[in-house]
């Protein structure tokens, strides 16, 4: 399990992640995990011109507390910061299927993907939809677990909605977590070593689903939240 800068490092909204990692690999540098590679791969990752892109999911998990909505964060073992769940998508898997399996793997805990708004199709379309990501962005990373050159993770970046823990009731356990992991206010967020964009986008969803989840329901809510951050 790796990730990607989905929230540390330059790209659309500046997302700093260095993917997530997990007991099958470490997380990346993607979304807001990790910063971007400097300068380009040499060897194999450039095959000539061509940077290899590695797939990767990550996911900004949310659950309502007594004392208002959290997001879930993990302790990065590497580069020690807080990030969201997420990492490489493997080949037998679709990048929702790997965004469900990161997130039980490294937090122990079962959730339910939040789709964002998408195009209809037509009655008779008989392919099987995947669930979409809120948003794509390709990061320039280092050598990981799954290529030892600098690469690019084209990060799949997904919202969901914790109920219960991967095996069982409560709340999620240490030992079905690869990583450190715990829950967040918004206000918490300030005194975290977290990437820059993965802070901006937590920050807004947070506030969208504070603002009228219970209203809107979440997928409304959580779109509310990013058009008034």
């Amino acid at each position: 399990m790796t990730n990607s800068p989905a929230s540390g490092s330059p790209g659309p909204g500046a997302l700093e992640w260095a993917g997530t990692g997990g007991p099958a690999a470490e997380h990346d540098q993607v979304a807001g995990r990790a910063e971007p590679a400097a300068g380009a791969a040499a060897g194999p990752a450039r095959m000539g011109q061509v940077i290899l892109k590695h797939p990767t999911s990550s996911v900004f998990v949310f659950r309502r507390h007594p004392g208002g909505w959290r997001i879930g964060l993990i302790r990065h073992p590497r580069f020690h910061r807080m990030m969201i769940p997420g990492g490489h998508v493997e080949p037998e898997e679709s990048c929702a299927e790997a965004a469900l399996r990161e997130v039980a793997e490294e937090t122990g805990l079962a959730v339910t993907l939040v789709g964002p708004p998408a195009a209809p199709v037509p009655p008779g379309y008989r392919g099987r939809r995947v669930a979409p990501p809120w948003w794509i962005a390709e990061y320039r990373v280092a050598g990981d677990n799954h290529l030892g050159e600098a690469h690019v993770h084209v990060d799949h970046l997904y919202v969901a909605l914790a109920d219960r823990p991967a095996h069982g009731d409560g709340a999620a356990r240490a030992d079905q977590a690869a990583h450190q992991f715990g829950w967040y206010a918004a206000a918490d967020l300030a005194g975290l070593d977290m990437f820059d964009d993965a802070r901006l986008l937590a920050l807004a969803l947070l506030a969208g689903l504070a603002g009228g989840a219970d209203r809107t329901g979440a997928a409304a809510a959580l779109m509310a939240g990013l058009g008034q951050a």
